[in-house]
C-alpha cells in the first residue's frame, strides 16, 4: 500500500481519482472480520469529500499536501456528526458537534477523514485496544497478540492497509508502543506543539495544550516523510499566533551526532520516585520543578548530540492479555518510552526489523525539544 505522501502526489497528477482510492479503502474496511481496528466509518462524508478533491484537481486549483488522502483518526477525537466515546459505555451514545483542531487542519490539507479507529476504554491501558463498545483490537502479525495502546486501531489500520494515516494520542507511549507493535511510524511531538482542543473526555473543558500536561497528539504513518507532512499540517497555536517548525539540524545520515542508551545513564533516572505514594498539592509542585530540571538536562545533552537512540520497548507485541511479559511485569514495558513522556521532547518510533516469527521490532529516535523534524529526519535517512 502506497505512503500517504505517494497517493496524493498520484491524486494531485491525476494518476487516480481520491474517490476511486477513498471507495477502495472503505471497502477493505468493511472487509475486514479479524483486526478490528476501524470501528466507525463516515462513507457518505468521506465520498462526497473526495469527489470534491476530484474536482479541484480537475480546476487546476491549489491543493494541500494531504489532498484527497483518505485517513482515520482515535476514537477520542471529536469529529462533527461522529461519535466520540473513548471506548467507554457512558459515552455511547455522544456526537461531536464540531470538529477537533487537528480535524480541522488535517482536512484543510486535503485529508479526507473516512473513520475513526479504536482506543482502550479511556485510553487506559498502554498496552492493549479493548473497550465494550467495539470490541478488541487484534496485531495484524499475529491476531493473537496485541497491538499495543491505547491507539492501536490506528496502527493496526496502518500495518492491515486500512488507512493511509492516523492521528493518535501519547501519554505514556500510546502512540509509539502500538506503532513499534504493528511495523509502522508513530511520532509523540514536543509537548504543546499540537493544540489539544477537541481531545478532551465528553462533556469536560478543553485543556489548553500550554498548561503543565504529560499527554499530546501526533501522527502514525508508513513513513517518516508521512509523519513530517501530517505534523506540518497540524502542529502550532490557533489564529492569531503563529509557530515554524525548526528545520532538521542535518540532512545527511553521516553529519548526525548519536547518542545511545548505556553512556548517560543518568540521563533516564533524573526522574525517579514512589508511583504508589499519595502525594500533596506540595509533592506535585515539587515533582514539576524536578520534571523541569530533567528537560533542562536533556537539553544540555542535545547540546553535544543530535538524536538518542534507544528501543521502544522490552519485548515485542504480546498475546492478549498478559499480565507479566517474559517474567516481568507488565509495567516495565513504559521504561523506554516514559522518559520522553515526562520531559516533552519529541520522539519517534520507527521499524527496524522482524523476529524470526514474523513479529514487528521498533526503536526510538529521541530528538532536541522543538526540533521534530531533526528526528523525523534521521529516522528518513537510516530507513533509506
Amino acid at each position: 500500500m502506497d505512503t500517504a505522501g505517494a497517493i496524493s502526489e498520484r491524486i494531485r497528477t491525476g494518476q487516480v481519482s481520491s474517490r476511486e482510492v477513498t471507495e477502495e479503502l472503505l471497502a477493505r474496511i468493511a472487509d475486514d472480520t479479524q483486526v478490528n481496528a476501524v470501528v466507525e466509518v463516515r462513507r457518505e462524508d468521506a465520498l462526497a469529500a473526495a469527489e470534491r478533491a476530484d474536482v479541484m484537481v480537475t480546476e487546476g486549483a491549489a491543493v494541500g499536501p494531504l489532498h484527497g488522502v483518505p485517513m482515520t483518526v482515535k476514537d477520542c477525537f471529536d469529529v462533527a456528526g461522529m461519535h466520540t466515546t473513548w471506548g467507554n459505555p457512558a459515552f455511547a451514545g455522544n456526537l461531536a458537534a464540531h470538529d477537533a483542531a487537528v480535524v480541522e487542519r488535517l482536512q484543510r490539507a486535503g485529508a479526507v477523514v473516512v473513520g475513526k479507529s479504536n482506543v482502550h476504554t479511556m485510553l487506559a491501558d498502554f498496552g492493549q485496544t479493548a473497550n465494550e463498545i467495539y470490541g478488541r483490537t487484534n496485531n495484524p502479525a499475529d491476531l493473537g497478540r496485541t497491538p499495543g495502546g491505547s491507539s492501536g486501531g490506528g496502527a493496526a489500520a496502518l500495518a492491515a492497509d486500512l488507512t493511509y494515516l492516523e492521528y493518535g494520542s501519547d501519554l505514556v507511549g500510546s502512540i509509539r508502543l502500538p506503532a513499534a507493535y504493528c511495523g509502522v511510524y508513530g511520532l509523540r511531538p514536543t509537548n504543546g506543539l499540537v493544540p489539544l482542543r477537541g481531545f478532551q473526555v465528553p462533556g469536560t473543558p478543553y485543556l489548553p495544550s500550554e498548561l503543565p500536561n504529560l499527554s499530546t497528539i501526533g501522527p502514525l504513518a508508513r513513513s517518516a516523510a508521512d509523519l513530517r507532512t501530517a505534523l506540518r499540517a497540524t502542529a502550532g497555536p490557533d489564529a492569531p499566533y503563529s509557530y515554524h517548525l525548526r528545520p532538521p539540524r542535518h540532512t545527511r545520515l553521516q553529519d548526525y551526532r548519536v547518542g545511545v542508551f548505556g553512556r548517560q545513564v543518568e540521563l533516564f533516572f533524573a526522574l525517579h520516585g514512589d508511583s504508589d505514594s499519595e502525594l500533596s498539592l506540595a509533592d506535585l509542585l515539587d515533582l514539576e520543578r524536578r520534571r523541569m530540571r530533567a528537560r533542562r538536562k536533556w537539553q544540555r545533552y542535545f547540546e553535544d548530540v543530535d538524536v538518542f537512540l534507544c528501543p521502544t520497548s522490552f519485548t515485542v507485541a504480546f498475546p492478549h492479555g498478559s499480565t507479566t511479559i517474559d517474567g516481568l511485569p507488565y509495567e516495565t514495558q513504559v521504561f523506554w518510552i516514559a522518559h520522553a513522556s515526562l520531559t516533552g521532547h519529541p520522539a519517534l518510533s520507527m521499524p527496524i526489523g522482524r523476529t524470526p516469527e514474523g513479529l514487528p521490532v521498533g526503536g526510538q529516535v529521541i530528538g532536541p525539544w522543538h526540533e521534530d523534524d531533526t528526528a523525523i529526519t534521521f529516522a528518513e535517512l537510516l530507513a533509506g
